[in-house]
C-alpha cells in the first residue's frame, strides 16, 4: 500500500493545531438564534463550508481585523436548521465564534486572529 507524500512546511508559516477547543471560561456573548437560509444550501443538501466564515464574520467586534482564520467543521447544518453564534474572546487579538444548534450541537469553530501589533484603538474607529 502507497502512502501519500508530505509536502515539505512553508517557510515562516504557523501550523496551527487542526482542533479549535472552547475555552473553559463564560462566553463573552451569545446573540439571538439566526436561520439557516435556502441560499446557504449546496448541492449536498447542506450549509456550504465557506457559508459558515461568513456567518462567524457577522458576529465579531466591529473594530476587530482578522489577518488569518481557520475553521473546525463539526456537523452539518441544513435547510431549516436555526444557529446559535456564540463568540468567546480566547486571547487578545484572538476571537472564537462558535456556531452551534439549538440541542448544544456544534456546527462549525471559526477562529479569527488578528496580526501581532495591529490592534485598532475604539478612538480610531
Amino acid at each position: 500500500m502507497k502512502t501519500v507524500p508530505m509536502d515539505p512546511k512553508f517557510p515562516g508559516m504557523e501550523y496551527l493545531p487542526r482542533k479549535i477547543h472552547l475555552p473553559k471560561g463564560p462566553a463573552e456573548k451569545v446573540f439571538p438564534e439566526t436561520p439557516v437560509f435556502h441560499y446557504y444550501i449546496d448541492h449536498n443538501h447542506h450549509v456550504n463550508n465557506a457559508r459558515y466564515l461568513d456567518i462567524a464574520e457577522e458576529y465579531l467586534p466591529e473594530s476587530f481585523r482578522a489577518e488569518t482564520c481557520r475553521v473546525e467543521y463539526k456537523t452539518a447544518a441544513k435547510y431549516g436548521d436555526r444557529i446559535l453564534p456564540i463568540r468567546y474572546e480566547a486571547a487578545p487579538g484572538i476571537w472564537l465564534i462558535s456556531l452551534q444548534g439549538l440541542k448544544g450541537q456544534i456546527f462549525a469553530n471559526v477562529e479569527f486572529r488578528q496580526a501581532a501589533g495591529s490592534q485598532v484603538s475604539e478612538a480610531l474607529q
